[in-house]
This record gives structure tokens, C-alpha cells and sequence, in this order.
């Protein structure tokens, strides 16, 4: 696979209304593979902002996918934001550290 960037071009990534507000059109396997991508290119820190779909309801599979995140060596956190765009808009995620060397740096 040929890619854009090259291994951590990016000190900070922040991913904004895209991969939770369309969740009714884009699968887990697409979220797993954009933050893979993220995560490759990421030198510090992944931002995901919001949480919720484009209905303010918080993405089903979050969990699941915070699990696939540390699994993989990333240590997650959840922050609250002082602002909300939309209803329940108003954390975000902050993926930081891949300790270990796979799936979540996409190699």
C-alpha cells in the first residue's frame, strides 16, 4: 500500500466531525482503519472530536473500539470539552503512546 504521508508526519492529529457523526454510513472495520492511518502518521497525540452521530447519540461501538485502541498498546482517555456544537457533543477522545508495534500504528 502506498501512502501519502510518510511514519509520523503529524505531532497532532485531530479528526473532527467525520468518523462518529457518520457512523450510520461508516462501519467499525472504516473507523479500525482511519485510526490506524492516524495513528501511522501521528508522531504525539490522535484527537477524535465528537463522540456522538450526527443525532447526538454517542457511537455504539465506542467502547469496543477503545478496547481495540489498548489492546494495541494506546493508552485512551475521554475528555470533557468546554463547548458543545451539538446535543451531547461535548468530549472527546485522546489517543496517545503506541507502546507496542502492530495493528494500531498500521504496520
Amino acid at each position: 500500500m502506498t501512502h501519502i504521508f510518510p511514519l509520523h508526519e503529524f505531532d497532532l492529529l485531530l479528526s473532527a466531525h467525520f468518523l462518529f457523526t457518520y457512523a450510520d454510513k461508516l462501519d467499525y472495520q472504516i473507523h479500525i482503519e482511519t485510526l490506524n492511518e492516524l495513528l501511522r502518521v501521528k508522531k504525539e497525540e490522535v484527537r477524535i472530536f465528537p463522540l456522538v452521530d450526527s443525532k447526538g447519540k454517542r457511537y455504539e461501538e465506542l467502547d469496543k473500539l477503545i478496547r481495540y485502541l489498548i489492546d494495541n498498546g494506546c493508552t485512551v482517555e475521554e475528555v470533557k470539552v468546554p463547548y458543545e456544537f451539538q446535543i451531547n457533543a461535548n468530549s472527546m477522545l485522546k489517543i496517545k503512546n503506541v507502546i507496542k508495534r502492530g495493528n494500531a500504528e498500521g504496520k
